[in-house]
């Protein structure tokens, strides 16, 4: 994440003023600050909105009552009695299923194929 928002305060830096914006102002410039923080400003905006939109781009989702219902069949037939929270991978894409608990009672946190719900990990 740090490594995005290094890259985005560079591209809003030449977009906004070129290479020049990355340099220093002579002592001349020093006295009307004005113009230098006015353009400042859109960078600092378009840096928060790059720390923010990543977070909201990987949150991974719960699934829809089909899906659940589904993914639910398979874990009973697979022999799991009981699990928590399920949730979508949206990067890896395979659903994630926390604490489900086999017949002889072993917890495990199972990965599960998004197309087949056939057990990756677990």
């Amino acid at each position: 994440m740090q490594i995005t928002l290094i890259i985005v305060t560079v591209i809003v830096a030449f977009v906004v003023g070129g290479p020049a914006y990355l340099r220093l102002r002579s002592r001349q410039t020093w006295s009307c600050a004005m113009p230098t923080i006015k353009r400042i400003i859109p960078s600092l905006l378009l840096a928060a909105v790059g720390m923010l939109a990543p977070g909201q781009v990987l949150a991974d989702r719960l699934p829809s009552p089909e899906e659940r219902s589904s993914i639910e069949t398979f874990l009973r037939d697979a022999g799991f009695q009981q699990w928590g929270k399920i949730e979508l991978n949206e990067d890896d894409d395979f659903w994630d299923v926390e604490d489900a608990y086999a017949s002889d009672g072993s917890k495990y946190d199972l990965k599960l194929n998004l197309e087949t719900l056939t057990i990756i990990k677990g």
